[in-house]
C-alpha cells in the first residue's frame, strides 16, 4: 500500500516535479493478514497422528510377541532335548552288580503304557543335571517317572539318590523337573533270546540289550485353545530313541572269587550250585527276580518313588 503526498511546489522549483513519498523505497512496510489452523484442521491432523501411533504400536507389539513366542518355543525345545539326554545318559551308564542286587536290580514299571516307570543305577557323567547336589558321588540311581502337577499338567520327573544312601535320603529323594507337559513316557525293551521286543521287563536281575522309550510332549497352546488357523500346527510332539546298553550285569564270581570253587577238602565252595542271583547266605531268591514270583524291593509294592517336593 503506497501513500502519496502532494506538496505545494516552491518557487523557483521545477514544475515537473514529482510526487514526494512519504517512506523512502528501500524502507517500504507491507501489511499481511496472518491467519491461524481451524479447529477442523486440528482434528484432521490428530486423526492422522493417532493411526500413525497406532501403526507403529501395532507393529511393535507384533515383534515383541513375536520375539516372546520364539524364545518360549527355543526353551522347550531346548528342554525337550536336556530330557530327552538325560535318559540316553543314564542308560549308556547303567550298572548291575549280582553281588549287590539289593541296591543293584533294573526296575522297569510299564503297568500304564502312557506312564512308564524306569529306576537303576547308572554311573552319571560330570554334567548329569543334579550332579552338584550329590559331589563326589557319580554312581547313583535314578528313577524316571510321570508326575502330575496342580494343574493336572504330567511333568518328567528325575528322582536321584546315592547307592549307599541312608533311610531318610531313599524316603525323600531329591526330584528334577526334566519336562513339562509330558503326556505320555512308555519304554520297550529287547530281549535277545526271544530276539523281540517286549512291553515290559519282569527280570529286575538282568539288563536288557537295548531300551527303546518314547515321550510325547503336549504344545501349550494346544490346550489353551490359542491355535485359530490351520496353518498353525497343534499336534503333540513325539520323540523316540532306541539305546544299546554298552555294559553288562556284573557276575558274582569276579566280585567273590572263592564262591563256585572247591574247597580244601574237596566239598563244594561257597555258593557252589547256588543260583549267581541270589545272594549267600539267603534262603530265598532275591525278591523281583525273574520267575520268584516276589515283590520289588524299591518302593514298597507300588514301584513308585514316595512324593517329594515339586521339581525345579
Amino acid at each position: 500500500m503506497r501513500i502519496k503526498l502532494s506538496v505545494p511546489i516552491r518557487s523557483g522549483a521545477s514544475a515537473h516535479a514529482g510526487p514526494v513519498h512519504l517512506f523512502p523505497p528501500g524502507h517500504r512496510k507491507s501489511f499481511r493478514w496472518h491467519r491461524a489452523f481451524t479447529l477442523l484442521e486440528i482434528m484432521v491432523a490428530m486423526a492422522i497422528f493417532s493411526m500413525v501411533s497406532l501403526a507403529i504400536y501395532s507393529s511393535w507389539n507384533a515383534i515383541i510377541n513375536a520375539s516372546r513366542v520364539g524364545l518360549q518355543a527355543a526353551a522347550d525345545a531346548q528342554r525337550r532335548r536336556n530330557a530327552v539326554n538325560a535318559i540316553q545318559d543314564a542308560l549308556f551308564g547303567v550298572q548291575m552288580s549280582t553281588a549287590n542286587l539289593q541296591h543293584h536290580y533294573f526296575l522297569a514299571d510299564t503297568t500304564d503304557p502312557e506312564a512308564a516307570l524306569l529306576s537303576f543305577v547308572s554311573l552319571l557323567p560330570e554334567s548329569y543335571p543334579g550332579n552338584g547336589l550329590f559331589p563326589g558321588t557319580p554312581m547313583r540311581r535314578v528313577t524316571f517317572t510321570l508326575d502330575v502337577d496342580r494343574n493336572g499338567s504330567r511333568n518328567l520327573i528325575l528322582y536321584q539318590t546315592p547307592v549307599l544312601a541312608s533311610l531318610d535320603e531313599m524316603e525323600d529323594p531329591i526330584p528334577i523337573k526334566l519336562a513339562e507337559n509330558v503326556s505320555v513316557f512308555g519304554a520297550e525293551f529287547y530281549d535277545e533270546s526271544l530276539d523281540e521286543w517286549l512291553a515290559g521287563w519282569e527280570n529286575t536281575n538282568a539288563l536288557p540289550r537295548q531300551v527303546r522309550f518314547a515321550l510325547v510332549f503336549e504344545n501349550p497352546a494346544q490346550k489353551s485353545g490359542q491355535y485359530r488357523s490351520s496353518s498353525q500346527s497343534s499336534a503333540p510332539d513325539l520323540e523316540t530313541r532306541v539305546v544299546t546298553i554298552p555294559s553288562s550285569a556284573i557276575p558274582i564270581q569276579i566280585q567273590r572269587p572263592g564262591i563256585g570253587a572247591l574247597s580244601g577238602n574237596g566239598q563244594p565252595g561257597p555258593g557252589q550250585g547256588q543260583d549267581p542271583n541270589q545272594n549267600p547266605g539267603d534262603d530265598q531268591a532275591t525278591p523281583g527276580a525273574a520267575g520268584t514270583g516276589g515283590q520289588s524291593t524299591f518302593r514298597g509294592s507300588d514301584a513308585r518313588p514316595q512324593p517329594g517336593p515339586r521339581g525345579r
